[in-house]
Order: structure tokens, then C-alpha cells, then sequence
């Protein structure tokens, strides 16, 4: 088994981080308290939250392993996951004009989650073999 390159080991890093964070914020319902509105769905929040929590912990947990192939299938789960999460705020908040959260959070999610998806398929590109 091939050493998983440092590049590779230190994006992933940053996905748990990102992952592990925003879902503290929406689990424990902090990001209610920053924006000041107790108008969210906490459905929404509590899985999304959620999500991004597994995401986190499955991102450390990939540090760990030998096999690019498995770091290769969960990079792309995660442009997936980012990919989709963008396209349904955006049609929640255009389309539906439904808002779970405040759109300004929303948005703020988009931008963070579009850079990720770039990151991680220039990463996913670069190390496929």
C-alpha cells in the first residue's frame, strides 16, 4: 500500500475542520444566537448539522487510511454532498421561496461549500490514479 500524499492528507484536514465546526454551530443551535433569530427550522438544522458532522469525523478517519481508492470515493461523496447541498438552497431560496435559515447564512454556506468543491476536485484530479 501506497503512503497517501501530504497534500492530500492536509485537504482533508480541512474538510473535518470545516465539516466538524459548522455542524457544532447547527447542532447545538449556536448560529441561532449569532444571527439572533429563533425562526429556524430545526429539523433542517439538526440534520444538516448532523451530516456535516459525520462528514467531519468520516474526513479524520480517512487520514488515517492507506488506500487512495477509499480517500478517492469519499472525496467524491463529499463534492456530491457540496454540489447538492448548493443546488438545494438555491432552489429552496429562488425557486420555493422557502428559507430555513436567514439567507445571508445560506449564502455564506454556498460560497464556503463552492470553494470546497473546488478544492476538492482539483485534489480528487490531481491524486487520481
Amino acid at each position: 500500500m501506497d503512503e497517501i500524499p501530504e497534500p492530500l492528507k492536509k485537504i482533508l484536514v480541512i474538510n473535518a475542520i470545516l465539516m466538524i465546526i459548522s455542524g457544532m454551530l447547527y447542532q447545538t443551535f449556536f448560529l441561532e444566537l449569532i444571527i439572533g433569530s429563533l425562526s429556524f427550522d430545526r429539523l433542517y438544522m439538526g440534520i444538516f448539522g448532523g451530516t456535516q458532522l459525520v462528514f467531519g469525523i468520516f474526513a479524520l478517519l480517512e487520514v488515517s487510511r492507506k488506500e487512495i481508492k477509499q480517500i478517492q470515493l469519499f472525496l467524491e461523496i463529499l463534492i456530491a454532498w457540496f454540489s447538492m447541498t448548493i443546488i438545494i438552497n438555491i432552489y429552496n431560496g429562488i425557486i420555493m421561496s422557502y428559507v430555513p435559515l436567514p439567507l445571508i447564512v445560506i449564502w455564506i454556506n454556498n460560497a464556503v461549500f463552492l470553494v470546497m468543491i473546488l478544492i476538492n476536485v482539483y485534489f480528487y484530479r490531481k491524486f487520481r490514479k
